[in-house]
């Protein structure tokens, strides 16, 4: 005897139409599903689980590891703009910087039409330049620029690295910096010194007392931490930041008054424009010679090294002579 099928007697369309209503009430279930249940997976995780290499950051708002330009984390700060609008301290510097409780610190952009064609000058020159040309230069980046009182004098500082090529698991970049000063809109004098740049694996970052930290979104290291170089294996880019042993940077107020008393107020007036140079841990503070003091094709500064609490005039000169009349 055949057991009956209850299906029989029912025609095609209508067996079609149930199997469509079965697939869309599988799909709608699915939908259902939270995707904030979904955690990231591979890689490192910070203090609140979250998969930097991944671009996920903790968001306190929320209470939640998320992509910031997938979904928005009220009060997290991404420039300049936005953390001096929350009421963080701004330090005097030029450009200005705030910094974040957490220690993130971030550079006002300031905006200047002559400033382009400058950039592009010294980038310009440091591409020719022989060790970038001939050692496989590359990741070049502009630190500072410091304009000038004459036409078209600028100063620009620079970076980049030579990739030495070393198969180990711990290996060292070269890295050049580069003081590029510009007359005229060209290059007249360039001095760069060149130093090591560790790259590390994770584990030993850690090893070395350190923490791995996803620069993504203008990450730093905090504010008692030295980033001791640059950490592999992860999608995005990462450094080791490990707690800093150093004295705090000299401030420009005390850097001035290094500075009135030295060589630099003997022989003219400290200016109004100043910077910061992370390199050489020194204050370039724009000097206004006494006229019997006046050298020509030079703008002098007063530079304040942070290590010797010394100052001294560098006069910047070009090296131009003067045309025949």
């Amino acid at each position: 005897m055949t057991t009956p099928n209850k299906f029989q007697g029912w025609s095609a369309h209508m067996k079609k139409a149930i199997f469509l209503i079965m697939i869309l009430a599988l799909i709608g279930i699915s939908g259902c599903i939270d995707d904030d249940s979904k955690e990231p997976i591979g890689g490192e995780t910070d203090e609140h689980g979250c998969l930097g290499s991944a671009g996920y950051l903790w968001c306190d708002a929320k209470q939640k590891c998320l992509r910031t330009w997938e979904e928005p984390c009220p009060g997290m700060v991404f420039n300049f703009k936005e953390c001096a609008a929350l009421g963080y301290p701004v330090m005097e510097s030029y450009p200005r910087q705030c910094r974040t409780p957490e220690g993130k610190t971030f550079v006002e952009t300031v905006e200047n039409p002559l400033q382009g064609p400058a950039l592009e000058a010294a980038e310009k020159y440091a591409k020719n330049m022989k060790p970038y040309t001939e050692e496989n230069g590359r990741d070049l980046k502009i630190n500072s620029v410091v304009q000038q009182k004459c036409p078209g004098c600028w100063i620009v500082y620079l970076q980049y690295d030579l990739d030495l090529g070393k198969p180990t698991d711990v290996y060292t970049n070269d890295r050049m910096t580069v003081t590029i000063t510009l007359s005229n809109w060209e290059a007249v004098d360039a001095v760069s010194g060149r130093g090591g740049v560790v790259v590390l694996s994770p584990e030993e970052c850690v090893a070395k007392g350190g923490r791995t930290l996803n620069v993504v979104g203008g990450n730093s290291c905090g504010i008692e931490e030295t980033n001791i170089g640059d950490v592999k294996g992860f999608i995005s880019p990462n450094i080791c930041c490990m707690p800093s042993e150093e004295p705090e940077k000299l401030t420009l107020a005390e850097a001035i008054e290094i500075a009135k008393n030295s060589e630099c107020t003997e022989k003219g007036l400290l200016g109004d424009i100043y910077v910061y140079n992370e390199n050489t841990k020194t204050w370039w503070i724009d000097l206004d010679m006494n006229e019997e003091f006046e050298q020509d094709y030079c703008n002098p500064a007063c530079v304040v090294d942070e290590k010797t609490k010394t100052a001294e005039i560098n006069w910047r000169c070009t090296g131009l002579i003067a045309r025949a009349t």
